[in-house]
């Protein structure tokens, strides 16, 4: 394999080589590491050069192979459906921990994507959950991976504005948050806008969904955030009687808040 390696390598650079090569031949890293000598088909490394060159023309590898890894899991991952990011494993820890701290039996997931929060926190907590999305895509996605883990998650098609939180006690989000004049690098534009842009300023989703928690006598807010946005989010959960601690990605970025009620009327 040294020689596919050392074209691909040559293409895409060292690591993306070494996670196409590992991807389509379904090594882990010792057998990546003892192969790296072998010969491989023509087919193969064909293949293998059709994949660096759809990289090379900004298509995510995540589209290329169909797949995902968050929380050590596999999940199916499909053009037209947002990619998870490793600091989403952020969010599902926090909310993870506080569903067990607290013992909330019920949670609504805004915004599912391919439904990896959802089915996370079903399998670490077995929660009852209710989650919403707008992308037709979506759905299907998400209920391919509900499947997949064998859990029975709530996905359904909806704008959260119009859906009531009145019956749960915790809300999670990683809604979209980037600002519409931000730019994207060349393969993020490959995802649909509506799972990424935010508004104007990015963050005009999050006061909605926080508004629209404190009017309908929510516990507890779990949200995915941009890194500029802790200060005005802050402010703003203040305005609307939350108590907020932050917590940051692997980055050191600011990136998700925990949002508790402080005049919270248990139902």
């Amino acid at each position: 394999m040294i020689v596919t390696f050392n074209e691909l390598k040559s293409l895409v650079g060292d690591l993306i080589a070494k996670q196409i090569i590992m991807e389509y031949f379904s090594f882990s890293l010792l057998e990546y590491s003892l192969a790296r000598s072998n010969t491989i088909s023509e087919n193969d490394r064909k293949n293998l050069i059709n994949i660096a060159n759809l990289y090379l023309n900004n298509m995510p590898l995540q589209y290329i192979f169909k797949k995902t890894y968050i929380k050590d899991l596999e999940f199916l991952c499909e053009n037209g459906v947002l990619i998870p990011r490793c600091d989403t494993e952020i969010l599902i820890d926090l909310a993870t921990n506080y569903i067990k701290e607290h013992n909330v039996k019920n949670a609504y997931e805004i915004g599912f994507g391919s439904g990896i929060i959802s089915i996370c926190l079903k399998l670490f907590t077995n929660i009852n959950i209710k989650a919403c999305d707008i992308n037709k895509k979506a759905l299907e996605l998400a209920c391919k991976n509900a499947k997949k883990h064998n859990v029975d998650c709530d996905f359904h098609l909806a704008d959260f504005n119009v859906v009531s939180f009145k019956n749960y006690e915790l809300v999670v989000s990683n809604p979209p948050y980037i600002s519409t004049d931000y730019a994207l690098d060349e393969y993020v534009k490959k995802e649909p806008k509506t799972a990424l842009y935010g508004g104007k300023k990015g963050y005009e989703l999050l006061f909605k969904i926080i508004k629209k928690c404190y009017l309908e006598n929510v516990k507890c807010l779990i949200c995915e955030f941009g890194y500029e946005q802790k200060e005005v989010l802050r402010e703003y959960l203040k305005e609307y009687n939350f108590k907020a601690s932050f917590y940051k990605d692997l980055n050191g970025f600011d990136r998700v808040f925990i949002a508790e009620r402080l005049d919270y009327e248990k139902n």
